[in-house]
């Protein structure tokens, strides 16, 4: 896909690399998350502890989802974490307006 910034530079679509926002196994959205956080934070949205509480909040979801893996991931557990998920998410929307 070729585009064009506010700028007017044509850019190119990146190719799928070890930065790109898909994380298949367990989170899908934990590696969107920090590339959120990371953007407020330049675009000056959110301030830098406020950056480092939410990333930190999101390694623990993910650092809880591998161990509950590991035991069996339950129905219950997985609704939790989706939900600790959804938590960080909506701070951000939050803060970012």
């Amino acid at each position: 896909m070729i585009a064009q910034n506010r700028h007017g530079v044509t850019l190119r679509a990146p190719e799928p690399g070890p930065h790109t926002c898909v994380e298949p196994v367990l989170a899908p959205t934990s590696a969107c998350t920090n590339q959120r956080i990371n953007q407020e934070y330049r675009d000056g949205d959110i301030p830098r502890g406020q950056a480092r509480d939410l990333k930190q909040e999101n390694r623990d979801v993910k650092i809880e989802e591998r161990a509950e893996a590991r035991d069996g991931l339950s129905h219950g557990a997985q609704r939790s974490l989706n939900q600790q998920e959804n938590s960080i998410n909506r701070q951000l929307n939050r803060d970012s307006r």
